[in-house]
């Protein structure tokens, strides 16, 4: 019945949960036919026991009438013919007892001696007894028990493997997968870092020749300025220097005027001698 089982599929191998619960009912299973087996095994030994104490106690019997000792003789004259008549009658009495007993006591031993056998002969190879019999079937039932559970064990271990060779399967492709992702993420990391230091090395080297102009620019603005710093200082220089001449050129021009207007008295005195 349990080597039909049939489970559900999933990608690559067997569903999980319909092999656990396969698994749990072969167990239940099998505590359940190895509780039988013990539950048999142990009538059968307690079955055994009460045959040995029933040979324990016929045994402490016999023991017991063996050690009954005959009386003393006595001196025949003193004992009266009905006490001797009645000690051997009880005496033959007694010793028929004992030989019963004994016959007894061998024939249970000889029958416990028989059931021993026949016990150990169905375990062994079978008896034609009935017990014996019984015995040898449930011994091939639990044969065929053992090597269906056996057969069964080995269906699961194959589908036990079958799945973990799925799984293992499963995780080495996807690990493929992941490592494939992972090396294109990387090689589109590389390109797109690429390109953007390519257009950023675009931008600073045009920010570059901007900066560059304008540095150009700037220079010649400052050499501009400085060259007209320079033509002020000079027009401030020559413009202090005028304002420093300023009273002398005054005196000097004042001077002039009055040489020009009044003429000096030599100049006069001669004048007046070539003419």
């Amino acid at each position: 019945m349990f080597a039909d089982k049939e489970f559900r599929t999933v990608i690559f191998g067997y569903h999980k949960e319909d092999v656990q619960e396969y698994i749990e009912v072969l167990k239940k299973k099998a505590e359940t036919d190895m509780f039988g087996l013990q539950s048999e095994i142990a009538e059968l030994k307690l079955h055994v026991g009460k045959l040995q104490e029933e040979k324990e106690s016929l045994e402490e019997a016999l023991r017991s009438f063996q050690d009954i000792k005959e009386p003393a003789p006595e001196s025949t004259a003193e004992m009266s013919l009905d006490e001797t008549k009645k000690e051997s009658e009880e005496k033959e009495k007694l010793l028929q007892e004992i030989a019963a007993l004994k016959a007894e006591n061998a024939s249970l031993m000889e029958n416990k001696k028989l059931l021993e056998e026949e016990i150990e002969e169905a375990g062994k190879k079978g008896a034609e007894t009935e017990e014996g019999i019984e015995l040898e079937k449930e011994i091939q039932d639990l044969k065929s028990k053992k090597e269906k559970y056996e057969e069964e064990y080995q269906a699961i271990v194959k589908v036990l493997e079958d799945a973990r060779m799925s799984a293992q399967y499963i995780q080495e492709e996807a690990q493929k997968k992941a490592e494939e992702i992972l090396a294109q993420a990387r090689k589109e990391s590389r390109e797109l870092v690429e390109t953007r230091k390519r257009q950023v090395d675009k931008k600073l080297e045009e920010k570059g020749i901007r900066l560059m102009a304008a540095k150009y620019k700037i220079e010649a603005y400052r050499k501009e300025i400085y060259s007209s710093q320079q033509k002020l200082f000079s027009l401030y220089s020559e413009m202090g220097k005028m304002v420093e001449d300023m009273p002398q050129r005054l005196e000097q021009l004042w001077n002039e005027e009055m040489h020009i207007g009044i003429p000096d008295k030599e100049n006069t005195e001669s004048a007046s001698e070539e003419s």
